[in-house]
Parts: C-alpha cells; sequence; structure tokens
C-alpha cells in the first residue's frame, strides 16, 4: 500500500461556494482563505489519490460505506445550485484494497453500488 501524506479536516459551510452563498460567502472568509491554503499544500504533496470521509454521502450506524462505482459525482441542488456539479474517477483499485483489509480486521464495510442502494432507498 501507498503512504499517507497528510490529512485534513474541512468543515465547510454551503454558502463557501459564491453559487450559494450569493456574496454571504464574504461573511467566511477566514474559511475560504485556510481552504485555499490547504489546496496549495495538496497540490505541493501531488498524490495519487484523495480519500474523501464525509457524512454527506451514504451513512449506515454498524458499518463504513465506501462507495465502488468508477465515477462519484453529485451537484449542489439541495442549496439551491445546480448547475454547479462535480465528477471524480474513483480509484477501485484503493477501494478493493480497503475492502480487503477491512474484512481481515473484521471492520463491518458496506459497499455502497446498486443492489445496496436499491434495497435502502
Amino acid at each position: 500500500m501507498g503512504t499517507l501524506l497528510s490529512c485534513y479536516l474541512m468543515p465547510h459551510p454551503p454558502i463557501i461556494v459564491p453559487e450559494v452563498g450569493r456574496g454571504e460567502e464574504k461573511k467566511i472568509q477566514k474559511t475560504i482563505d485556510s481552504l485555499n491554503t490547504v489546496s496549495i499544500n495538496i497540490k505541493e504533496k501531488k498524490p495519487d489519490t484523495i480519500i474523501v470521509v464525509t457524512p454527506h454521502g451514504y451513512v449506515f450506524r454498524d458499518a463504513v460505506a465506501v462507495t465502488v462505482f468508477s465515477s462519484l459525482e453529485g451537484d449542489l441542488g439541495q442549496f439551491g445550485a445546480r448547475g454547479v456539479r462535480f465528477e471524480f474517477e474513483n480509484d477501485l483499485e484503493l477501494v478493493e484494497k480497503i475492502v480487503e483489509e477491512s474484512r481481515k480486521k473484521d471492520i463491518p464495510i458496506a459497499e455502497i453500488n446498486d443492489e445496496l442502494i436499491k434495497r435502502y432507498a
């Protein structure tokens, strides 16, 4: 497995995005400045993969959720900015290793795929 280069805890109110904040983002300029500093730091480290742990995705109280789709996408429609869209390629090789290591260590893991989404949606 690779090396963990760094990690960041990044609280982020939705108004940080100008299309959502509509001028209100100026109230959180220190947060914006901090996120810009982090982004420069990440760029300098040149990571192969960025792991995102988020409460905005699938959450189970008895398992860690890992998304197994090749592409991850979303938008900010719930905040009135449907035009702000994101799409990222998922590192499926890393996902497979995480799932494998979790099972070896008896860590409950939920592989988020179409079947699981249909079951819980």
